[in-house]
Parts: C-alpha cells; structure tokens; sequence
C-alpha cells in the first residue's frame, strides 16, 4: 500500500519550496542551471518520500508536497534544508530554498489540489527567506505536544499575506543545523489586530477621542470610565482603529465577558496576542516574554466584575515600557498609575444655527437605518428633541428606542416613552413582534383570537393573547434547541405547541425534523443491571453486555431473548478489564482484567449458551487490549503471557503455543487478523512484529514506534497492520511487505483502534480526542473534540458516520465534513454501530439496551469521483444537478460523468455520458425528456432522456460555460459564459442562431409557454420572439439605467422580474404588453444571480451577489416587503423555493443548507450537508427531499417532509422517549422506561 500515487485528503498539510533569487541564478548560470535545478527538486523528492509524503507538482522551480502527518512534514523540511546545505554546489551557484509549511482542509482532484490551503502556503513560502522554514499557525496547531526536542518554533508574529485578508500568525522552524537569523518575515504588512468590525457610523465624542488619543500616547495605563451604555466600547474602539498605524505589532482587544478568575483571564490575553502555552513556561511569563519586544496597545474591555485579575494583566504588560493598555469599565482600576477619561452622555441641545445635537444626530441615523424613508421635519425634530432630552443623551439607550420606534411618529414614540419609559417601550415592542408571529403561526382564527382576548382581559386567568403568546414561545424555543442541534429537546417544545393548537407548515417541518430521533427507536430490552459496557458478535445477531457488579448477560437479536447470564468477575477489585468479545460463531466469550493488588492479569472465556467457564490463565499486566482475540474458527485465543510471549490457548484444552522466534519479554499487547493468518505482537520498546499463522519463517520486524506500543489491529482484508503509541504516534504497514503506509497520530496517548467493517476508515481515539483516518492514504478525514477518558466512540460499517458518547450523550456526526447530524439525548454509556447494516445500539445507565433505526441525516448520499481533465483555478468543480418530473435525479460532477438517480435513496439508474472536464452545470426540460450539460472546457452536450441518445454536441473550446438552460419544447440551448457571452443554438440543426454580450450571464430566461426569451442587453430588459429573435418589449431597470442582473419570467408567461446586477438594487416587475407593474430598490452589494417566481406568481426570490437571498412580495404602496433569507457564515451561492412557496432554502461556502420561513425569513432549520462548499440545493418536486450538490463530489438527500401525525401521537411518543418534561418553559429531568415506546419482544420486555 504505498502512498507514492495516493494524495492525501482531507486535512493536509502542504508544503511548498522555492529557490531564492532563482531568476538572477538562472541569468547567472545559463544552460549550467538546469542541472542544478533538477538536482534540487531530486534531494526534495527524496526526503519527501522518506516522511510518507508526496511532490504532487513542480512549477519552474517550485516543488509542491502534501502530507498527512504536519510532524513528518516539518522533519522532512529539516531535512531538505540539511541536505541541501551539504550538497557540494558549484562555487557561486549554492542554491537557498525558501520554504513554507500550512495545513488546511484539500481534497484531491486527479493528481492534484484546487484548494485554498494549497495557495495559503504558496504565500506562506512567499514570505520566507532562502535557508528559513517558515510554519503557519495552523500546522503548529495540529502538532501541539508532539514536537521532538530537535525541533523548536520561534514566534514571528502575525502578518498580512498576500491575497489573504485575514493575517497569518508565523513560526520559524528552528533546528541545531539549520541558520537561524534572517531578515523580517516578506509580506504586505506587519500585524494588524483582532478589532470588531463596525456596521454603523460613529457619531459625536470629538473632543473625547482626541484627549483619548493623547493620554494613550503619554501614558502607559488609561482607563476609560462612566455608566452602562454611555458608549465607552465604541469610542475606544474608534481609538483603536485611529492608532492602528502608529503600532508596530497591532492592536489587540482582550474581551473578559466569560471570565472568572486568573487563569481565565490570563487565558484570555494569551488567545488574543496568540501566545502558545507551553508546559515549559507558566502562561504569564510565557505573555510576558512575547510582549516584551512588541511595540502595542492592548486594550482590555467588559471586565467590571474582575478586579485583582485585571491588575494581574496590566501588571503583565506593562513589563514592556513599549505597550500602552486601554481599560473600560464603570469604575476606576484601583492602580494609581492609571490615567482616567470620564465619559458623560452625548450632548442633547442643539446648537445656536439649528444643527441637531449629537444625541439627536445619532437617534435620527439609527432611525434611518431601519426606516430609510424617514425624514426631518418641523414637528419630528421636536419630537426627538423630547425624546433625547428624556433618555438623558445615553447612546445606548438612544439606540434602543430607534430600534423599537418601527413605524411610529417620534410624537406618538415620545409620548409613549413618556408613560412607560424605555423599558415599557422594549416590553411593547417586543409583545408586538411575538404578536404578529403569533398571528402568522395560527392564521386568520388566531388573530381574532387574540383581538376577542384584547376586549375581554380580565374575564379569565390566562387570557387567549397570553396563550397565543405562550405558543409563540414555545414554537420560538424548539425552534432555536433545532437549530442548536439539539433534536430531542426541541422536540418537547415542539410538540407542546402542536397540542396548543400552533398549525403552521414551519411547525410541521420542525416537528419532522426534531422527530427523527424519537421515531428511530425500534427495539429495547431491559437487561435488568446497571451496565458498563456491551459489544456485538460479528453476524449482530448476538449482544453481550457486562454490568457494573461484573455480571455478564447474552442476548439473542432482533428476538430480545437472553441467552446467558453468569458472574464474570468482580470489578471492584480490578484496575482494568477488557471486553467482552465474542468469537464469530458466537460460541465463546473472553474477558481480560487487571486486579488492583498487582500482578499478574487473568483471561478468561466462557462458552455460550451454558455460559460454562472453559479457560482461566494468567496473562501480561501491562495491557489487555486486544482488537481480534479468536481465531475464524474459534478454535484458539491469543493472549500476551507473563513472560512477555505472545500465545495461542486452544480452546478445546492442550497446551498455548508462540511462534517459533518469539522471545520472552517482546510483546505486551497482541492481536490476530480476521482471516487467521497474521499474529502481530508490540512492546515496550515499540517494535513491532508479524507472523503469518501456519507457515515457516521469522517474524516480520516493522519500524518501531519509539514508544511503548498501545494497541494494534489489522485491516479486515489483512492488508494493513496497525499500531499506536504511548505518545500518541500511530504508524501502519502494508503485509505482507511490511513497508509504512502512513503515519500520524495524537498529542496524547491512544487507548482504542477501531477499523470500519467495511475498511475503509480507522477510528483511534485518545484523551485528546477522536480522529478518524483513511485506509487508502492515511489523510486525516476527521478530527473530534476531546473527551473524556471514558468516552465511546464506534465508527459506522462503511466509515461515513461516526457514533459517539460522552457525558451521558450519544452524538452521530458526518466523517467527512466533521459536522453533527443526530444527538441522542438519553442518559447513555456506551453505543455502537451493528457491523453489517445500519442500526445504533445504545446502553443506558438503568440496563435498558435500545436498538435505533438508522434514520440520520442525509437520507442518502451518492457520489462522484475525482475530477477529470482542466479546470479554472479559480473554480472548484461541484455536483450540479436537475430533476426530472417523475422525480428522478441526473447530475453531472467533477468526474465529467451524467449520471441518473432514483428519486430519495438515490440509487443509480445509469449514466448518459462520460465528458473529458468537470461538468460546470446540468438543465433539463419540463417535461423531462431532454437534458443538458455543459464542461469546464466549452463542452455541451443534450440527450433525449426516453432513448438515451445524443441529441446534439456543441463546442466552443476554451469557455467556461456557468449557466445553461433549454427552452420548454426542448427545440433551443441557451448558454453563457463567466465572460458573460450568451449563445444562443437551435439543437436540430446545431445552428448558432444569436450571440449577445449580455449584461450579465444570469440575464436571460425562457418564457414557460416557449414564445419568448427575455435577456438583459446594454443596460435594457429585452424581450424577444423566440422565433425571430425580434425585440418585442424593452425597457431600463430604472431612471438610472443600471445593468440588468438577472430576470425571470413567471408561471404565465406574461409576467417578468429583474433586477440590477450593481449596488443600486434597483428591481423591476414587468406584465408583458402593458409595462412597469411594480418597481423596488432592494439594498445590495453585489447585484443580483438568480430570480424565482413562487408557484403563485405573487412573490419573487432574488439572490444577490452571492451575498444574500430576499423574497420581494410587491404591493400598492412602496414597492412591497422585502425579507432576508437564510443565515450563512459566508457566501451564499444558490437559493431556491418549496413547491408550496412556504419556505425557502439557501446554501453556500459554509457547507451548510439552511431552510428558511418565507413569510417572516425566521431560520428553521440547518442541515451540516458537505465537506465543503454547497453549490446547487433544490427541493423535490413534490417537496419532501431536499437535495444539496457540494465539491466533496457528493450528491445528497434531505427529509424535508411535514409532520401528518396528530398532535396527540406525537404527544405521547415525546413523552415516552424523552427524559424531560415541560413546567411553563422549562425542562425538568424526567425518569425514562423505554420499554413503554416500542411493542414488546420475547424475552425482551
């Protein structure tokens, strides 16, 4: 299994050298260069390769390197330094590498990367100096503890790449042969700061700021002071950002909000100055030590409930006489070197020309903001004026009462404010907006409802607007326990609603989604004893458990009947156990312990059913972890005896026997393949040994580990063995040649390997969490959080899904994109996947063993392989995909492949053809007999779906082509291109009929009756026969004529949308033949990509720029509403409607898919659909899936079903499955019997 073909994946690390001055060299040397040059990439190669790594690419004299282990990678530069310094270069041609090192997520494409990490350490390499090893803090990262003491990192603190506006901490590998003075890191700029950005503008506090700006230039220590929200955060926040420029090594905010006490705080400052804590120096001398060369201003804010511990801070810092520190706080440090700025509220008379105060001029602009259309008159400034003076001029409160003031008169605000106060005012306008959610979620009864209650308060005790409002609530708190990943909890909230009458198509969707968990139960059996642990035989149709007392029980599955029940050990006097395992004819069951006096450990074994004790030997003490203990048959247990040998102990009685060369002492941990050929032993000194099972010969001697080994396992095919270390280090090898296949590891030591069944993973957890390992390459595809030392974690058969329990909670997430999908909130210790299908079997604290369906999220997923042929660099190829009206899939991915799906399980159908590039986009008729797809390359390609055939093959090399689309009778293409060139083909002739250089490539759209196409053309919306490409309508967005970004036409065809593809925002909805119908001017960045008419044609569904998405709803009166949807950290690239209309779901660079209300835009969902970025998301046609296409390659599908069931079943499976119950908007821990929620089985109850 060698990796010299096989690229790592997931995440990477990368590391990319350069000859310094290779240009001047080359001018220098003339033809004597080259030589020269492939003598360098030859000494790189070959230390590449000797740390598992791969030279994946060479550009002039660049070479590119990937490795799965960050460690092995920084040894491998050591050693590319080393040797290039002894090579015996020719006299004034020595050869300087620059060289730099980061780690980030990649996956392969071909024999190469498209991934950001690949550029950031390009510009990692860009700042270094030849001979010099510059690191990013991410590789530091993922190395922590494991440095050998060879190797040291000298922090050279943040920089500004190029290309990058983020910047980018940097370390010097150091090494006793390396030269270790350079000159200043190469880069834009040097360290900036962690600064909050600012949405709004900074109004007043001139004269402070400037006296703000001159103690902090004349003082060490200044500590801005005044009551709660008088604005001492903004201003010195402005201050900041003024005397960025005059600070060498930036600005730094140390925010203590979530600090209790010292070490929180000093943790704090370590974080934002990004100090490394190191076990070789206490964290304030290591803080004390960085900062006393920088030339800084750290400012430290919200820490009014600390004290002595900001003393501690300052006291820290101001060791450097270079380092200024801001403090804000209500009251004054109790240090008498502190200078003091005093802030008061903000000016509240206007001036002696009738300009408006500072407080005004701030409550008019946060106004504005949320009421663009709002102006100044007469009677409004008086108003203001009041409602200024009555706030005191404290700009936190003056910002509260804009935000609260909505579509109020400032006379009405002021009065109200008057009788009730700002906080009344709060009150108020926070019961108006749970009112109008109330009335949205119940409809035109709930309204009337709610206006009966406001005529008929005191007739009852709860009146019907206090239980409208108490349903909001409640649908509010299941909604935000979803969207925090918490399924069963939100379930409760949920599900109460329901019963209160709340019928919303958002309620059921929720209700759906929160259910899952619930509903995956399927069998349960009471073991009847308080369990520590259980495992499965190898068919899953047996289940052993292992109680607290040391009681060992059999159960036979699905039946529920017990099989055996017998006393294995007594666990209060044993440090340590192993098992129970079973061998796979589930005839014998083996257990291991250590006892707490010392000595020898024993095994044990009992045959089943009798539960008869047949052996009972003493075995090493040092550890008992053995992965696959039986031979196939049965027939012999492998064990590490007391003197260190690794032994067969025949089950049917006899003497044990060892390989022939196997020494005393040499092994304290064993394990067999599950074949039964390969017998591998490790030990102390970390070697590691193989024997082939009945056949002659020596043991294969493997690289040792240089650490005691921990555990080993072989890979279920026999192809790999596997061990880990007492540091951490893990290490595989391919058998039978016995060569490294890779290498990598933990900070901390390892204490479980697990395999997948299927083979293709390997879990190895640790105390510092779980990680997750490809088979194919070794690449890190997953990195979990730490936990604790009694964790359970159990990888799914074909490695996609990863169970795990920790603190009493069972959570699945998804490998590949590290996400969770399911949280099973039961008071769990231990769960596990079944071997071969796709069940999760949980045990609880009380001895009830449940069995879930395996309901999780995706439904399904399919994927592509890797990419084929060129692509942009600037594009990273996805799975695009359409749908057919039957509900069949056909997608087309990085692979050039078109292939077919059924609908839901996304099973393939076949596959219409394999292109040479990346397939860039994929369209089909309405009636589905036609498809369309296009290559990164120029390619188009239309197939007749009912006979498979191609219809037409189109090429216009060399252009990307983004959007294609075909016209409702299948007669005409349509595509264009990034250049925004639009073509236009007639598909029985292959004839070009039109080119255009159109505004923008989303422009254009074919009207749903097929007589017309509509494109966006010299800044005018154009309208055009199809049939003679004669204009029959046009007209500009606006007065102002901007570029028309995208259009759509409605359902009938006599309707039309567009929008600007500039920052005006300008939109315009057309009804052919008679012009402008409404008009709106919708705040954007970007322009607009994409437009969608909801199926009753009232309401439109914009995307902009990638940015955001909004849903126009036009009316008589200022152009209609406008709502934001979908809430994405990051680009937004597709958005899309439910059949119904009733929702919305975006998706983006986050890889996540979001389902949003597209009545009020409210978040309902998320969904942790891809590795990485989400391209394309569709609802089906009949709206219960959601599919998503990523460039993981992966095609997946979501439940996105309502809820049919009464609110009554619901009820009840929510009260049976849940460990909670509701007292007014509380959960309080309730007992839980799950034998109650599934229908009873032999034995089993």
């Amino acid at each position: 299994m060698s990796l010299q073909h096989d690229l790592p994946r997931g995440r990477v690390t990368f590391v990319m050298t350069d000859i310094e001055g290779s240009t001047a060299l080359m001018r220098h040397l003339g033809e004597a260069g080259a030589p020269l040059v492939m003598r360098q990439r030859a000494i790189i190669t070959e230390a590449v390769s000797r740390y598992v790594g791969v030279v994946f690419g060479h550009e002039g004299d660049a070479c590119f390197c990937a490795f799965a282990d960050p460690l092995l990678a920084m040894l491998a530069c050591v050693d590319i330094q080393r040797a290039l310094l002894a090579e015996p270069w020719p006299d004034g041609a020595a050869l300087r590498v620059r060289i730099g090192v980061h780690t980030g997520l990649a996956q392969p494409y071909g024999d190469n990367y498209i991934a950001l990490a690949v550029h950031q350490a390009a510009r990692v390499a860009a700042a270094a100096h030849g001979g010099q090893v510059l690191v990013s803090h991410e590789t530091v990262d993922a190395v922590h503890g494991r440095l050998p003491p060879a190797l040291s990192l000298a922090d050279l603190g943040t920089y500004q790449l190029k290309d990058f506006p983020e910047p980018q901490r940097l370390m010097q590998l150091l090494h006793a042969d390396l030269p270790l003075d350079f000159a200043p890191v190469r880069s834009l700029s040097l360290t900036r700061h962690n600064l909050p950005r600012t949405t709004t503008s900074f109004i007043g506090r001139s004269a402070e700021r400037a006296e703000l700006g001159r103690l902090v230039s004349d003082s060490a220590l200044v500590c801005v002071v005044g009551p709660p929200g008088i604005g001492k955060t903004r201003l010195a926040l402005e201050l900041a950002a003024d005397v960025l420029p005059h600070y060498a090594d930036g600005v730094w905010l140390v925010d203590l909000a979530s600090c209790d006490d010292r070490d929180s705080s000093l943790a704090a400052l370590a974080s934002a100055l990004g100090v490394l804590d190191s076990p070789a120096l206490p964290l304030d001398l290591a803080v004390q030590a960085f900062v006393a060369s920088k030339v800084m201003l750290v400012w430290i804010d919200r820490c009014d409930h600390l004290d002595a511990e900001v003393d501690s801070l300052v006291e820290v810092l101001l060791h450097n006489p270079a380092c200024r520190v801001v403090v804000t706080r209500c009251e004054p440090l109790r240090r008498v070197n502190a200078r003091l700025l005093r802030l008061g509220p903000l000016p509240v008379e206007a001036g002696s020309g009738g300009e408006l105060s500072d407080a005004e001029r701030l409550f008019v602009e946060r106004v504005q903001e949320r009421r663009p259309a709002f102006r100044l008159d007469a009677v409004q400034a008086r108003a203001v004026a009041d409602i200024c003076r009555g706030l005191s001029g404290t700009p936190l409160k003056l910002e509260q009462a804009a935000a609260s003031a909505r579509a109020l008169p400032m006379d009405q605000l002021a009065a109200k404010l008057r009788q009730e106060g700002l906080e009344g005012l709060i009150r108020s306008d926070r019961r108006r907006r749970l009112l109008q959610r109330a009335a949205w979620a119940a409809g035109v009864a709930l309204a009337a409802v709610v206006v009966v209650s406001l005529l008929n308060v005191q007739q009852r005790r709860f009146t019907s607007r206090e239980q409208a409002e108490q349903r909001v609530r409640l649908m509010e708190a299941g909604r935000q326990e979803l969207l925090a990943g918490s399924q069963m909890r939100a379930a409760v909230f949920l599900s109460e609603a329901y019963r209160r009458g709340v019928d919303t198509p958002a309620l059921r969707l929720m209700l759906r989604q929160a259910m899952q968990p619930i509903d995956a139960l399927s069998q349960v059996i009471n073991t009847g004893s308080v369990l520590r642990t259980m495992e499965l035989s190898a068919d899953d149709r047996t289940l052993v458990a292992l109680s607290s007392t040391g009681d060992v029980s059999a159960w036979e599955l699905p039946s529920g009947r017990q099989l055996a029940s017998f006393h294995g050990f007594d666990l209060e006097q044993t440090q340590s156990f192993c098992g129970p395992t079973l061998s796979n004819d589930g005839r014998w069951l083996s257990l291991s312990y250590m006892p707490t006096s010392g000595g020898d450990g024993t095994l044990r074994v009992w045959q089943l059913p009798e539960g008869v004790l047949r052996l009972e030997t003493p075995i090493d003490s040092t550890n008992c972890t053995i992965a696959v203990p039986f031979t196939p048959d049965g027939e012999h247990i492998v064990a590490v005896a007391p003197d260190g040998r690794p032994q067969l102990y025949p089950m049917a009685g006899g003497a044990p026997f060892s390989p022939a060369d196997a020494a005393p002492g040499q092994a304290t941990v064993a394990t067999l393949s599950r074949d039964g050929r390969w017998l591998a032993a490790g030990g102390r000194d970390g070697q590691v040994l193989a024997w082939r099972l009945g056949e002659p010969g020596p043991a294969l001697r493997l690289i040792g580990l240089g650490q005691p080994v921990t555990a080993l396992d072989v890979h279920p095919d026999g192809s790999l063995l596997v061990a880990s270390g007492a540091a951490g280090a893990l290490r595989a090898w391919s058998l039978p040649e016995g060569r490294v296949a890779f290498a990598g590891g933990h900070a901390q030591p390892i204490y479980q390997l697990q395999f997948a069944s299927a083979g293709r993973r390997l879990l190895t957890l640790g105390a510092d969490g779980e990680r997750v390992w490809s088979t194919d390459n070794g690449a890190l595809v997953y990195a979990g959080p730490s936990s604790s030392r009694y964790a359970f974690s159990s990888l799914r058969a074909d490695g996609e899904k990863l169970g795990r329990v920790d603190w009493r909670q069972t959570l699945v997430s998804d490998v590949l994109s590290s996400r969770p999908l399911f949280a099973f909130s039961i008071d769990t210790i231990v769960a596990l996947f079944t071997r071969h299908g796709s069940q999760l079997v949980s045990a609880d604290q009380n001895g009830q063993v449940a069995v879930w369906d395996e309901r999780f999220r995706p439904l399904s997923s399919a994927r592509h392989g890797a990419q084929v042929g060129e692509a942009p660099g600037w594009w990273s190829p996805a799975v695009n995909f359409t749908q057919l009206p039957d509900g069949e899939v056909i997608s087309g991915g990085p692979d050039g492949r078109v292939r077919r799906w059924t609908p839901r399980r996304l099973e393939p159908v076949g596959e219409l053809a394999r292109l040479d590039a990346p397939i860039s986009a994929v369209t089909s008729t309405p009636d589905g007999r036609r498809v369309a797809a296009a290559t990164a390359q120029g390619d188009l390609a239309v197939w007749d779906l009912p006979s498979g055939q191609v219809v037409q093959r189109l090429a216009v090399p060399g252009r990307f082509f983004s959007v294609v689309r075909l016209s409702p009778d299948g007669q005409h293409l349509f595509a264009a291109e990034r250049s925004n060139i639009g073509r236009l083909w007639r598909l029985d002739t292959g004839a070009l009929r039109a080119e255009w250089a159109l505004d923008s490539r989303f422009a254009f759209d074919f009207s749903p009756d097929g007589q017309h196409i509509a494109i966006g053309l010299g800044h005018q919306v154009q309208v055009l026969d199809l049939a003679t490409l004669t204009v029959r309508e046009q007209a500009p967005l606006s007065a102002d004529a901007p570029p028309v970004g995208c259009m759509r036409f409605a359902h009938d065809s006599r309707q039309l949308v567009a929008m600007a593809d500039d920052d005006s925002g300008a939109a315009a909805w057309y009804l052919l033949g008679s012009g402008l119908r409404h008009s709106r001017t919708i705040e954007s960045t970007y322009g607009c990509v994409y437009a969608e008419f909801n199926g009753d044609d009232r309401r439109v569904l914009l995307m902009q720029g990638g940015s955001s998405a909004v849903v126009w709803e036009p009316s008589a009166s200022e152009g209609g509403s406008v709502i934001n949807m979908g809430e994405h950290n990051g680009t937004v690239f597709t958005a899309r409607w439910s059949p119904d209309g009733n929702f919305v779901a975006t998706a983006g660079s986050d890889g996540v898919a979001a389902l949003s209300d597209s009545h009020d835009g409210r978040l309902l969902q998320t969904l942790a659909v891809h590795a990485g970025q989400v391209v394309n998301v569709a609802f089906s046609r009949n709206g219960d899936t959601l599919y998503s296409g990523g460039d993981d390659s992966r095609l997946q599908a979501w439940e996105a079903a309502l809820e049919t069931r009464s609110a009554d079943d619901i009820a009840r499976r929510v009260a049976c499955v849940t460990p909670w119950r509701l007292v007014g908007m509380e959960l309080q821990p309730a007992p839980v019997d799950l034998r109650r929620c599934v229908a009873p089985t032999a034995g089993g109850s």
